[in-house]
């Protein structure tokens, strides 16, 4: 096992990961085709809503405006936006697409992909042997169906050689569910890439979760969050990672301080992938996105444009 750079991920010192030059966003792939949110400008409905297997379709929001009222001066109206044909008593449910030239209109539920799994347990407490009948708990786990994998590419410095490292198993997630991974060349055309905005005015779609400041350069969105939380380590001088938060002594303490080296948790807010953007100026919307290079390199701050 080797480390991949020097420290962990930091917002605010941009370090290489070794020879990892790149890494792509985090796909869900179905056989060839690369699967990516539809758009929260997009709604998803049953052909029959009384029947959950039946087929899924989608109707694209549209979006209006009005004019709004202001107390504070009649220079200062601003427009209100809504989505006019957005129907509230009808569920709304993330839903994936894929662009494949044969059937680039087929719409995947999360449900398609991953099945249920509960599972019973008991929490037994101090009592040795035998159950506990309050202790009793279910627990839900999901599995991925049929054909579909993860799928993510990532540009490296140097060529790798493949043959004793190309297949491999990883425990991954917090209940450290068993993956087979397999890693394949590709051309670099095949690498995922930002489009060259070529338009000012646009909706922006986020493919991957994304890092962003401001969002002065729209003038609607349709956006929902997660929280972004990594720990800040340094390889040579994190040594005990069972205490770094918790101190035992007070002497323990200032040799972690006298060590200078970081030892916090950080959370960010990241706008979540299928979030749109309605820009009047497309241009400095997307640059204020490609100048996040940690949050890109890592996979995060990718997008499309869709042209009004």
């Amino acid at each position: 096992m080797q480390l991949i750079g020097e420290r962990s991920f930091n917002l605010e010192q941009i370090d290489g990961y070794g020879i990892i030059k790149k890494l792509s966003s985090l796909f869900i792939e179905d056989a060839n085709n690369l699967l990516v949110e539809s758009g929260l400008n997009h709604q998803a409905y049953r052909e029959n809503e009384r029947d959950p297997q039946s087929k899924l379709q989608s109707r694209t929001l549209k979006l209006e405006s009005i004019e709004g009222t202001s107390y504070s001066s009649i220079e200062n109206k601003k427009r209100i936006y809504f989505f006019s044909n957005y129907k509230s008593k009808q569920p709304f449910f993330h839903y994936l697409t894929t662009r494949e030239k044969k059937n680039p209109d087929k719409l995947i539920s999360y449900n398609d992909i991953f099945k249920e799994c509960p599972q019973s347990g008991n929490n037994r407490g101090d009592r040795k042997g035998g159950t506990k009948p309050e202790g009793f708990y279910k627990q839900t786990k999901y599995r991925m169906e049929g054909n579909y994998t993860y799928c993510l590419f990532m540009q490296t410095s140097e060529t790798l050689s493949l043959e004793s490292n190309s297949h491999f198993f990883a425990s991954l997630g917090g209940d450290q569910s068993l993956f087979k991974v397999t890693i394949v060349n590709a051309k670099d055309s095949e690498f995922p890439s930002n489009p060259i905005v070529e338009e000012e005015e646009g909706i922006v779609k986020l493919i991957s979760h994304s890092y962003i400041k401001s969002l002065s350069d729209c003038y609607f969105s349709a956006l929902e969050t997660i929280d972004f939380r990594y720990i800040q380590t340094e390889s040579g001088k994190t040594k005990n990672y069972s205490n770094m938060f918790f101190p035992s002594s007070k002497g323990e303490k200032e040799k972690q301080n006298s060590e200078n080296r970081p030892t916090m948790s950080r959370l960010e807010r990241l706008v979540s992938k299928g979030s749109v953007f309605y820009c009047k100026n497309a241009k400095k919307f997307v640059e204020k996105l490609n100048k996040e290079r940690g949050f890109q390199t890592i996979g995060y701050n990718h997008y499309e444009i869709i042209y009004l």
